[in-house]
């Protein structure tokens, strides 16, 4: 799961200048001067992208910090019809929606979205092709399509630096993933200690906690990874790595 929004840009004008006609004409009805309510109709459009903003901290909010996907998802697609239906734009709300279903435990849904995203309209200066890429390459080692996984992992994430800090603990977390699936257990847990140490967000927290609990597991640590299976099961809330932990929690 990576932490990061790669927020889509471009106001839909055409949505915008059809609340603008609307909103003047209701201020002239209740009979304000043509003045005021111009300039009121300005500071609308200078606040719109603001306004806009403040929505999409709130979306994003939700999936990060409220564990919330079903609710992310919601926002995602009543969101998308403000913004305008150019290719790039399009292309990063389907990443953004890749990320709701991934939380979802939606795998199917989560690779059928990718694999129709045009990347050509994606960028490796705003990494939203590592973006793609990484939540394929995370997707496919869940669905244990390892091959095609190792493939994408070494031509397009083995390699990847950016100044980005949440897309390098990105990389680190998705190799820690290969690592562990690879049964290689201690640079794993190397890698996911040094990602829990740093500030995250609630989502990758407890998507590390729930790999780490993993590995106990798969070395006998029962009662570690139970420590951590409870506190995923007990704050993660609509994610399907809770759901998870609260099954590991009876069985293991």
């Amino acid at each position: 799961m990576l932490d990061q929004n790669y927020g889509y840009k471009g106001v839909k004008m055409g949505f915008l200048i059809v609340i603008i006609i609307l909103l003047f004409t209701l201020l002239l009805s209740l009979g304000i001067p043509d003045t005021i309510a111009c300039l009121l109709i300005i500071g609308l459009a200078l606040c719109y992208p603001l306004i806009l903003k403040s929505i999409d901290k709130i979306r994003m909010n939700q999936l990060y910090e409220k564990l919330d996907p079903e609710s992310f998802l919601k926002m995602t697609e009543v969101t998308k019809r403000f913004y305008n239906k150019s290719p790039k734009t399009i292309a990063l709300i389907n990443l953004n929606f890749t990320n709701g279903y991934t939380a979802l435990g939606e795998y199917d849904k989560t690779l059928e979205i990718l694999r129709g995203i045009n990347i050509n309209v994606l960028s490796k200066q705003d990494n939203s092709l590592f973006a793609y890429y990484g939540n394929l390459t995370s997707c496919l080692y869940t669905v244990g399509d390892f091959d095609e996984a190792e493939k994408i992992f070494e031509k397009e994430i083995k390699n990847f630096f950016s100044n980005d800090i949440k897309a390098m603990l990105s990389k680190d977390f998705l190799t820690a993933r290969r690592l562990y699936h690879s049964h290689e257990y201690e640079h794993s847990r190397n890698l996911l200690d040094s990602i829990l140490h740093q500030k995250n967000t609630s989502l990758i927290r407890l998507s590390v906690l729930y790999q780490l609990a993993l590995i106990d597991e798969a070395e006998g640590k029962t009662e570690d990874a139970l420590i951590k299976y409870r506190e995923v099961a007990e704050k993660g809330n609509k994610l399907y790595i809770a759901q998870q932990a609260r099954l590991k929690l009876q069985t293991v």
